[in-house]
């Protein structure tokens, strides 16, 4: 009798032996899958695990990853729960729980996880990336700030680190702590566009142009055919009244693309201040021809012909302007002005008054000159 009994007793030790054996054969198949992308494959053998073993949280971890880089969210995350369900202190189960709320657009259920995955583990860095991605999506940028901050103590070698703190000093209007974290992650090797664009706005922001004409410079040499570095030169040549360098630079960005009616605009302005009248009104007519509607060079060459004296031809050019926008304080101010160089006073002051009912800064003097 024992025999048999000692027999029955393998027979069921070497079936569940065999059961385990293929709920981990399982496991292995969709781990491999998962590892050549095939998602599909990979969330049909781990549900074949589970099957047979439904209480492996690394088991529901994993297809929650398959399912999640297939945009099933919602599937993700019921895996998820059943995995923190069976191991509450799961640290990687809460933060790519988070990762799927996130992408679920519940970025407040994602930074709860990824507190919670903190609290668990605060020397890794994957719960902090996940806690700064949804306090950026909902403008936290304190808590981004303090989360990379934390990132860059645990790991102060990765460059991405200090350029993503940046971009929230930028939100903040931190511009010097922006430009001190944008220098550092170009000084340890990230020397892409982005940094340069941001930090140059940055200096922008704080009036810093040499320094910002070194970036745009920097800019050129990584990208030469882009014409808006060039502009932008020309942008903060005008800020300088450097009239002379502001068209050279300018042309230059014509020179790589001759369809652009904001910069024939801005090189009139400079053409203008140059007192080089006609070049300047020869650039305005391209930026109309380019762009019929385009308001500002409607503006800027009624403004020209006024100096030329050719009052009737500012008038219909500023009425062009008004009329493309009835709501611009500045086309009636700039022709409230050209009426108060023809002495018509009162009609200059009823344009005046318009342009500062629409919010136009009208200087006191001028309103007065016009009203009284």
């Amino acid at each position: 009798m024992k025999p048999i009994l000692l027999s029955i007793v393998l027979v069921f030790c070497l079936f569940f032996a065999a059961l385990a054996q293929s709920s981990n054969d399982y496991y292995k198949k969709g781990m491999a899958k998962l590892e050549v992308e095939d998602y599909a494959g990979a969330i049909v053998d781990f549900t074949k695990s589970l099957e047979l073993d439904s209480i492996d949280s690394d088991t529901y971890l994993y297809r929650a990853k398959a399912k999640h880089f297939m945009e099933n969210y919602k599937g993700a995350i019921e895996d998820l729960d059943q995995a923190i369900k069976i191991s509450p202190k799961h640290y990687d189960a809460y933060c790519c729980r988070s990762f799927s709320k996130f992408s679920s657009k519940d970025y407040i259920g994602a930074i709860k996880d990824a507190n919670i995955a903190v609290e668990i583990d605060p020397g890794s860095i994957k719960a902090y990336e996940a806690r700064a991605m949804s306090s950026r999506e909902i403008n936290d940028h304190s808590s981004v700030i303090g989360d990379y901050t934390s990132i860059i103590e645990l790991n102060p070698k990765d460059s991405s680190n200090y350029t993503f703190r940046g971009y929230s000093k930028m939100d903040l209007k931190n511009y010097e702590g922006a430009i001190e974290d944008l220098t550092k992650a170009i000084e340890l090797g990230d020397s892409c566009s982005l940094n340069y664009e941001n930090r140059l706005q940055a200096y922008l922001e704080l009036r810093d142009y040499q320094a910002a004409k070194q970036d745009l410079n920097k800019l050129i040499k990584l990208n030469p055919a882009d014409e808006w570095n060039y502009k932008k030169l020309g942008d903060i040549d005008r800020e300088l009244k450097d009239f002379a360098s502001g068209i050279k630079n300018y042309s230059k960005a014509i020179a790589l693309n001759p369809f652009l009616a904001d910069i024939y605009r801005d090189r009139s302005v400079m053409y203008s201040s140059s007192k080089k009248f006609m070049e300047a009104l020869s650039d305005c007519n391209q930026a109309i021809r380019l762009n019929p509607k385009f308001i500002d060079a409607y503006v800027t060459r009624a403004l020209i012909k006024t100096i030329l004296n050719d009052f009737k031809g500012a008038m219909l050019d500023i009425n062009k302007g008004i009329e493309l926008d009835p709501k611009s304080g500045k086309g009636y101010y700039y022709r409230g002005m050209i009426k108060l160089d023809l002495k018509d006073k009162k009609n200059a002051c009823a344009d005046l008054t318009k342009a500062k009912s629409l919010g136009f800064e009208v200087l006191e003097a001028d309103f007065k000159k016009a009203c009284n």
